[in-house]
């Protein structure tokens, strides 16, 4: 008897909690326009608490000609040489908020009828909210809400800030607001009856960020392009020791979630952002150590393109633009700069020349001699060939034709393989030294590890002449 009777005061409770759940879970958002970036999905209405961030990085350089539909600004057309970036202080965003013009503008549904609203935490109603319908709305009714971003802001109950604006220059806050149907035209979510859901609010506005030259920020400091056809891929990222946190803005610490790849054909001086002929946007994965996707893609062949990466926070804040000259690869400082009058492509990974190269990507990697060897398309030894494919060879037009020769010839040296396997450890034999010079030239450079090799042979070379002439010599002197 007792323990029916525990049974069903457990199931009560249970019903209960999902009652006073489902009280706030009613709310169906469709659109969110006036905000940097959000993570409502227009093919996806299954998000019931929004993302929302508005970034404000030089929303001061902002003029009415430059908002969008949105009444979002482009702050970085402006930023076309090293000049105008110091200007901006090292920080642009391609959809800023423009706080007393940007409306945060959120388009929903509720199964209860009543009238729309906004606010903050405690159920009050945000200052200067517009409805495009005012008056009480039917169940099932869209509505939009629109809230100026400069309410938001100054609003201490959403900001956590009891000093001003948390949004100035600077500053930032991660707090959240309240969007749904109140019971009378008062629009309190907080009244008996209230229908909401809560929308995620950060708001980042970054002044100044160090450069990502180094390893010794939150930056990026280092990213490996190589060639494909009509394509450059991205084979790896580093990041410095506290990425991917973003310190500036004082109250909302976000991430470095993207990079941002600016490039040009006319040189390393037309990659910043109003000055380059396209960019390309990518997630970071594994904590700075790949992104999706992983290509850039639209590029034209044999074309030198040069590349300037930088840092993306979550709120689309655009930062620690990386200077060339400083570009770490391979373990060494390269001078990028120097690029274009030396015309050395092996010495920077942020130059690349797109090319049309046979085999690169076949779909078939069992037809390579690398792969028939060792068994698998992921042995480590064959990654390490691959990747001095990708960062050697693929640099110089010698190394591009050596590919074009090899995915031309390869395949019948790997189904020979195939076809009699007791040639395997006969060919790991062989390629042990070609991998031994493939993983030195990854770690030290191509021609470090050429010269090494060189002066390896010789000194072999010698040794065994200096070995040899005693013996030649004892042989005369018997005679």
């Amino acid at each position: 008897m007792a323990d029916r009777f525990l049974f069903h005061s457990f199931s009560t409770l249970l019903l209960s909690l999902a009652l006073i759940q489902s009280a706030h879970a009613t709310i169906s958002f469709s659109e969110i326009s006036g905000a940097s970036v959000s993570d409502l999905n227009e093919d996806d209405s299954s998000v019931t608490n929004p993302d929302v961030f508005g970034g404000g990085a030089n929303a001061g350089a902002c003029t009415t000609a430059d908002l969008d539909d949105e009444l979002l600004c482009n702050t970085c057309t402006g930023i076309v040489d090293v000049t105008t970036l110091n200007t901006a202080n090292g920080v642009c965003n391609q959809r800023a908020v423009i706080l007393g013009t940007t409306y945060l503008n959120i388009t929903f549904s509720a199964t209860t009828a009543g009238y729309a609203a906004a606010t903050n935490s405690d159920g009050d109603e945000i200052s200067g909210t517009e409805y495009n319908s005012p008056n009480s709305i039917s169940a099932g009714s869209s509505i939009t809400v629109s809230i100026p971003w400069s309410s938001i802001c100054s609003d201490s109950d959403i900001t956590g800030s009891d000093t001003g604006d948390g949004c100035e220059d600077g500053e930032g806050f991660v707090g959240s607001i309240r969007v749904g149907v109140a019971p009378d035209g008062n629009r309190n979510l907080s009244d008996s009856g209230a229908d909401y859901s809560k929308v995620n609010i950060t708001f980042s506005s970054p002044n100044t960020f160090i450069s990502g030259s180094d390893c010794t920020s939150d930056s990026l400091c280092d990213v490996d392009l190589f060639p494909g056809d009509q394509k450059v891929y991205i084979d790896g990222l580093a990041a410095g020791d506290g990425f991917p946190l973003v310190d500036a803005p004082s109250n909302a610490s976000i991430s470095i979630s993207r990079i941002a790849l600016f490039y040009s054909s006319l040189g390393f001086s037309s990659t910043y952002p109003g000055a380059a002929e396209g960019y390309a946007f990518l997630d970071i994965l594994d904590e700075g150590a790949s992104s999706t996707p992983d290509t850039v893609d639209g590029l034209q062949n044999d074309v030198l393109y040069f590349f300037r990466y930088a840092g993306v926070d979550e709120a689309g804040n655009i930062m620690a633009f990386a200077d060339p000259a400083n570009e770490n690869s391979s373990g060494g400082i390269d001078s990028c700069s120097a690029i274009a009058s030396s015309m050395d492509l092996t010495s920077c990974s942020l130059a690349v020349t797109p090319s049309k190269v046979i085999g690169l990507l076949a779909e078939d990697a069992n037809c390579f001699i690398t792969t028939a060897a060792y068994g698998s398309s992921w042995h480590g030894k064959v990654v390490d060939f691959r990747q001095f494919r990708n960062k050697v060879l693929l640099r110089s037009e010698f190394g591009r034709k050596v590919i074009t020769w090899y995915y031309e010839y390869g395949p019948y040296g790997a189904r020979a393989i195939n076809t009699h396997p007791w040639l395997k450890p006969f060919t790991k034999a062989a390629l042990y030294p070609l991998w031994l010079f493939s993983k030195l030239s990854l770690l030290w450079g191509f021609m470090p590890t050429l010269l090494g090799t060189l002066l390896f042979g010789f000194l072999c070379f010698m040794g065994l002449s200096y070995a040899y002439q005693p013996e030649e010599e004892d042989h005369r002197s018997k005679n």
